[in-house]
């Protein structure tokens, strides 16, 4: 009688690609298990099935993390022209003020605008070109103390 011929080839990538054990895969296609076992063994299909699953591993990691990177930059592309947006109608607000409670109000609003700004392009929220709050409310005082003496 003579010996079965098999196909390693196709029995190797069929192997690595399952879950199934040795004796399971077998029993599965029909081929002895020794035959079986002896290929799998000189041939570490098993070690060969544990690279492959952890590669896979890495690059789904790899792909979550990209999509997740291009999904904040999308999200932060949106919060950009949402800032370009307010500016817009801050503009136009502070061209049309008419007394110191309204320029705080929208000067307030400049500054939380500024930080939506930063943080949407990945800088800090901290302004270093101005001093201390205090020396902006200061300024606003001044302003209101400026327009009393004018009102009189």
């Amino acid at each position: 009688m003579a010996k079965k011929s098999y196909d390693w080839v196709a029995i190797k990538v069929q192997f690595i690609n399952s879950s199934l054990t040795v004796q399971e895969f077998a029993d599965k296609f029909g081929i002895p298990y020794g035959t079986l076992k002896k290929q799998a063994t000189q041939g570490k299909w098993l070690d060969e099935r544990s690279a492959i699953g952890a590669e896979t591993i890495r690059k789904s990691n790899e792909i979550s993390t990209d999509i997740r990177a291009y999904q904040l930059t999308e999200l932060e592309n949106e919060h950009i022209k949402l800032a370009q947006k307010a500016q817009s109608k801050l503009h136009y607000m502070l061209d049309t003020v008419e007394n110191a409670n309204q320029v705080s109000v929208v000067s307030t609003a400049m500054v939380n605008l500024q930080k939506v700004y930063r943080l949407a392009l990945g800088a800090s929220t901290e302004n270093q070109a101005t001093q201390e709050v205090s020396d902006f409310n200061k300024w606003l005082e001044d302003i209101k103390d400026e327009q009393g003496r004018n009102s009189k």
